[in-house]
């Protein structure tokens, strides 16, 4: 003890338990305890706040308490109050009071609970103390040890204070006279010296981005001060792990971890390692293992007829110990279109010392590459970039132009398609994703829009040149990305004065050139027929890429439009003069119609009426003329008619337009190009005529689609009418 005083013994010793079993409580002796219920003894390290809980035993109903907790300074370092729980914590007034040092005795401090039930009307019963006579845990103290280390081994015991201002321990009854003074019990706190285990390796909780089939081994390694024995285990919810001790002596173990995630593994996976001395200390440590799959993956081109392009096989062996000493590649490609000429290696793969490729026949090439065949190559360390391209020329007649061939991995055996880590033991299956090539018409490129989202002079655009310029391999540029990066209209594309040029756009220096290659854009205004009401009808406005402003005028001699309402948000301002009404959308705060955006609405034409364009006018965003035409949809189809989708490609979503003689339950359903289902769009009764139903590329899960060919499929009355579009992001 750090005390050596008989006087502060005896008396730590004798109010251990304090009461008055002769007094004043007019029922059962109530009972007070601090520290754990059963009395046991509170273990505590140095510098640790410790809980000390307060319990309370009554058969009465106590309106007052005063309860006061003295502690060893040598071994307490700091009394920060605590928390109170009902019906305490319901009381009008209840506190922890500040400390009162050396009380009730010197090198001691004092710490008081004070409060009352209530103070003013109107008076709550529910909230008196009153247990049953059952324990209930009403208060807990909050308190520091010290941080002398000469104090381990030893225990200290708390005793009845007193505060100078309040006296002892009391409590009084809801009559406000009878005091009572329960039986206490005080705790004891023991300062252990045993020292918790220690992990040295890893030295801390760590997360590992593992993939599949590639093994991942590290050793765990703990420590202990004290020289006890280790127990070390660990807890894991993966299949066919190991956990092998490697060293053991007293203070000492060092375990390996080793786990080889199967084929179809993804997700993450927690190993908890438990280290046990058998005295009391544990210490764990979690390693996270995220494992997601080695995938080989040939992305969309799109290129333009008669130019080469290259299309490149991505190997994405993004684990931390996902190095790769050789592949066995066996890809097919569609030939209506595509010509091949060669494979080439990618950067990735330079320093490989065997790399081959054949023709299988037509249309199938064998691609094998090992990287260490006599000691002087280096394995493919983890990463996500090509490993080769594959060279086409794209097939130059115009009416390929819009039209697809698909590039795919083949799978005739077990073998192909297949790499392995650089030990050759280990033969791992990547996931296997498919790609195409689309042959896209150059009038479709819009210059300044890079991301090909159909917007061009974006930020966004200038952010994927820039990363182009530094990591090519990780943002390579298809054809139409090549031709659109060409801001500064010099004919030399992706060059850096042409990021000048367009950052130059973007702050407003000079003013963007026109959009697209040649003339302006061609755009459309089409006289949409009504449904619900057979004599009203709607403009909308088709096109590349979004207007910024539309005047159309409209001869209607003979009859009356009505009130025409734009559902955009853009403004709207229109007269009428002898017949002939003008109509004008635009914006001052810079919105813009999109592609396939209804314009205006007529809802009350007189009967029969049929208006037609007397003058169209379109702007794009940058205040240039777009050539336009109208149409008037004036004749209906007899049978059910697949207009298809638009735009097409499409970067966030994609109108599909159906013309329904009659009125028919539609069902909309988008396949991938494994005819997979993604999504059923649209399943409900449908109102006869012109129907447009919008899918936003995403799937029934609820997550958003990759890039890539889809398939619809349209069924109403009995009749059905299949399309495809491309999403392209």
């Amino acid at each position: 003890m750090r005390k050596q005083g008989l006087l502060a013994i005896s008396i730590a010793v004798a109010l251990m338990v304090v009461g008055d079993a002769s007094g004043q409580d007019p029922g059962f002796q109530d009972s007070l305890i601090i520290g754990n219920l059963d009395g046991s003894i509170i273990p505590a390290s140095l510098n640790q706040e410790v809980i000390i809980p307060v319990w309370v035993k009554t058969d009465d109903s106590v309106t007052f308490v005063h309860i006061p907790v003295a502690t060893d300074n040598d071994y307490i370092a700091g009394r920060s109050g605590g928390i109170f729980y009902p019906p305490m914590s319901l009381w009008d007034d209840i506190r922890f009071l500040a400390p009162d040092f050396n009380q009730p005795f010197q090198g001691f401090t004092n710490q008081s609970i004070l409060g009352f039930a209530y103070l003013s009307n109107p008076r709550d019963p529910q909230n008196f103390l009153h247990t049953n006579y059952q324990w209930v845990h009403v208060a807990d103290f909050t308190m520091l040890t010290t941080a002398d280390s000469s104090v381990l081994g030893e225990t200290t015991t708390f005793i009845e204070g007193y505060n100078p201002a309040v006296g002892d321990q009391v409590w009084i009854l809801v009559d406000g006279v009878t005091q009572v003074f329960p039986a206490t019990v005080y705790p004891r706190i023991f300062f252990t010296n045993n020292m918790e285990p220690e992990f040295s390796e890893p030295g801390s909780d760590l997360t590992l981005n593992i993939n599949t089939e590639f093994r991942i081994e590290f050793f765990v390694t703990v420590s202990d001060a004290d020289g006890d024995s280790i127990d070390l285990q660990v807890s894991f919810p993966g299949a066919n792990y190991s956990f092998t001790t490697m060293e053991r002596e007293p203070g000492h173990v060092r375990s390996r971890f080793r786990w080889t995630p199967g084929r179809d593994v993804d997700g993450q996976f927690v190993a908890l390692f438990t280290a046990d001395d058998g005295r009391g200390g544990i210490s764990q440590l979690q390693v996270t293992l995220n494992v997601t799959p080695t995938i080989l993956q040939i992305p969309e081109i799109f290129g333009f007829g008669g130019e080469m392009i290259l299309v490149p096989v991505y190997l994405k062996n993004t684990g931390i110990t996902s190095y790769v000493g050789g592949f066995d590649l066996f890809v097919g490609y569609g030939e209506e279109m595509l010509d091949f000429r060669r494979v080439i290696r990618a950067p990735r793969i330079n320093n490989w010392e065997y790399f081959n490729y054949s023709l299988c026949d037509s249309s199938k090439i064998r691609i094998v590459g090992l990287a260490d065949i006599s000691h002087r190559g280096n394995g493919l360390p983890p990463g996500d970039a090509p490993i080769v391209f594959l060279e086409f020329q794209l097939c130059p007649d115009d009416i390929y132009i819009g039209q697809y061939d698909d590039i795919f991995f083949l799978n005739e055996d077990e073998n192909d398609n297949t790499i392995t880590d650089t030990t050759g033991y280990i033969l791992i299956h990547p996931r296997l994703d498919d790609g195409y090539v689309y042959n896209m018409d150059p009038d479709s490129v819009l210059i300044g829009d890079i991301n090909l989202n159909y917007i061009p002079w974006e930020v966004s655009d200038a952010v994927l040149l820039a990363n182009h310029f530094i990591r090519p391999n990780s943002y390579p540029f298809n054809p139409a990305q090549v031709r659109a990066s060409d801001t500064n209209g010099d004919g030399i594309p992706r060059t850096l004065p042409d990021l000048v040029f367009l950052i130059n756009v973007l702050n407003g220096t000079i003013p963007p050139p026109r959009l697209g290659i040649g003339d302006s854009h061609k755009s459309e205004i089409t006289i949409v027929r009504g449904q619900a009401n057979p004599d009203g009808f709607s403009l909308r406005y088709d096109s590349a890429i979004p207007a910024g402003a539309v005047l159309i005028r409209l001869d209607h001699r003979g009859g009356s439009l009505g009130i025409p309402r734009t559902p955009t948000d853009m403004t709207l301002i229109y007269n009428d003069d002898n017949g002939v009404l003008s109509l004008l959308l635009y914006d001052l705060g810079g919105n813009y119609i999109n592609p396939g955006e209804t314009l205006i609405e007529f809802d009350e034409p007189s009967a029969g009426i049929t208006p037609v364009f007397a003058e169209i006018q379109v702007s794009d965003r940058y205040g240039y003329f777009m050539l336009v035409g109208g149409i008037d949809e004036v004749g209906r189809p007899e049978t059910f008619s697949l207009y298809g989708a638009y735009p097409n490609p499409f970067n966030s979503s994609a109108a599909i337009r159906f013309y329904l003689p009659s009125q028919s339950d539609v069902e909309l359903t988008i396949f991938n190009v494994l005819g997979q289902v993604v999504k059923t769009v649209y399943d409900k009764n449908v109102a006869a005529g012109e129907n447009t139903i919008v899918w936003n590329g995403v799937a029934d899960d609820g997550r958003e689609v990759s890039s890539g060919i889809y398939l619809y499929s349209i069924r109403a009355g009995g009749s059905e009418a299949k399309s495809r579009m491309v999403l392209l992001k």
